[in-house]
């Protein structure tokens, strides 16, 4: 799964993948430099906004201009496991399982005590399960699994306004995951207190 950016000019279909965009500060494009990163944007305070680092420079942007019309092309947040599993489901963008969990993040997640860093140690983490499962055998079982045993379970946890539970049971497959994929990041303050 390529992460694209979409420009949102109506009318403009210019829709690259991330990885094949230049840096606007180095110009760098080969091998992947652009990528997803997890950091805060200079200046904001929105942890939940993942923004653009180029790999060479280290620079991070917010948006980058679209190469067609010039409009600001920005990267969404995005709840990566969950929309994995939804486009192997053929499920839209738009569908109800996903609105309904970037709601419990933007709506309930979000203003808890731990709820920015846990966002964070997300966008952290789930790019790099993504490749990992998309560059091994059969990811669309994968997917389907980790729907069945834990996104399922989560998803009718915010349907009974269980949002502790959800929390807790989404938090344990991203940890599961990252353990069964060999995924290494540091802890953030709030992992550290957990242990």
């Amino acid at each position: 799964m390529a992460e694209y950016l979409k420009c949102p000019s109506p009318g403009c279909e210019f829709k690259p993948k991330l990885q094949e965009m230049p840096c606007p500060n180095c110009g760098d494009y080969k091998g992947g430099k652009l990528d997803l990163f997890s950091g805060l944007a200079v200046n904001t305070t929105d942890y939940t906004r993942p923004v653009i680092e180029c790999k060479s420079c280290k620079t991070a942007f917010e948006y980058i201009s679209c190469p067609k019309c010039s409009t600001q092309i920005r990267q969404t947040s995005s709840c990566f496991i969950t929309t994995a599993c939804c486009e192997t489901m053929d499920l839209p963008d738009d569908c109800y399982e996903l609105t309904a969990f970037r709601n419990f993040r933007d709506n309930w997640l979000i203003n808890q005590g731990d709820g920015k860093l846990l966002i964070r140690e997300y966008y952290k983490i789930a790019p790099e399960i993504i490749r990992t499962i998309n560059a091994g055998e059969s990811p669309k079982d994968v997917y389907s699994e980790i729907w069945n045993k834990h996104l399922k379970i989560c998803l009718s946890y915010i349907e009974e306004g269980e949002f502790e539970k959800c929390k807790d049971s989404y938090t344990n497959m991203v940890e599961h995951l990252k353990r069964k994929y060999s995924i290494m990041t540091q802890p953030t303050q709030c992992m550290k207190r957990r242990s």
